[in-house]
């Protein structure tokens, strides 16, 4: 009996989606529920574009919460569905809306506004990629991109695409040659790990929570245009801040932070 029963669980139908595809449910729910006061002048308030599905990252994220709004709705807990409009729902939209700097932050009262370009981008040398030893739990997961390098060329670049000011601390920061930052390799390493368990996690919900808990997070720092890595990206000959100055510990404090013996 606890065989069989074992059996019918990991072989159990998932519950049956009330929209099939994401469009349906952008139509039939998300457009006729979410309602903002959204802002004709360009750059101010919320902003939205009727044709949303021309954004590659809206498209992604409205992949994410509509696979992550069908598990809330089918789930049996009272609480999931408030779960969704504040862990899910909110932090996309704070995205969608972003008149400023998000992806759709110059489409009102522009009719010919179709997204801003994707971010300039260099080959990073081989040096520098040889570096670089991805995770052994990348490998377990049978990833769809090999390393960081290709997914940033092969997904990231494509589909995040925001404003950037070419102007050195002014709105968000962006450096072509990405790869000579040493931490902002480390996160983007770090996100594609998380990006490829999120690709082939059971839970429906498990990509929206990669943009919400994971890249949106690293994206405030990645971006920062006041104290982030790249901070000062704009300037000319700018290659990165210095490290930070650290004095030698003192042998009574190493003995101090030693594990205990």
């Amino acid at each position: 009996m606890t065989n069989s029963t074992a059996t019918n669980n990991d072989t159990a139908v998932p519950p049956e989606k009330r929209y099939p595809v994401v469009w349906l449910w952008v139509e039939d729910w998300f457009v006729p529920h979410i309602r903002r006061r959204v802002n004709a002048a360009r750059g101010k308030g919320l902003s939205w574009d009727p044709r949303w599905w021309q954004y590659p990252e809206v498209v992604a994220r409205m992949f994410a919460l509509h696979e992550s709004w069908e598990e809330a709705n089918a789930s049996k807990s009272a609480t999931a569905m408030s779960t969704w409009y504040v862990s899910h729902l909110e932090p996309h939209l704070r995205v969608f809306f972003d008149g400023e700097t998000g992806p759709m932050s110059l489409a009102s009262a522009d009719p010919d506004f179709t997204g801003h370009a994707p971010l300039a981008t260099q080959p990073a040398p081989d040096d520098i990629r040889n570096q670089h030893q991805s995770s052994p739990a990348l490998a377990e997961l049978h990833p769809l991109f090999a390393n960081v390098w290709d997914w940033m060329d092969g997904w990231f670049i494509k589909v995040v695409r925001r404003r950037i000011l070419p102007t050195a601390g002014k709105g968000l920061s962006w450096d072509s040659k990405w790869w000579q930052y040493p931490e902002i390799v480390e996160r983007f390493a770090a996100l594609h790990a998380a990006w490829e368990h999120a690709r082939v996690a059971q839970s429906p919900s498990a990509m929206s929570t990669w943009w919400v808990s994971h890249l949106d997070a690293h994206l405030r720092v990645i971006f920062d245009n006041d104290t982030g890595p790249m901070s000062q990206a704009g300037a000319d000959g700018f290659s990165g801040h210095p490290c930070l100055q650290v004095t030698p510990l003192p042998e009574v404090v190493k003995r101090q932070l030693a594990p205990a013996t």
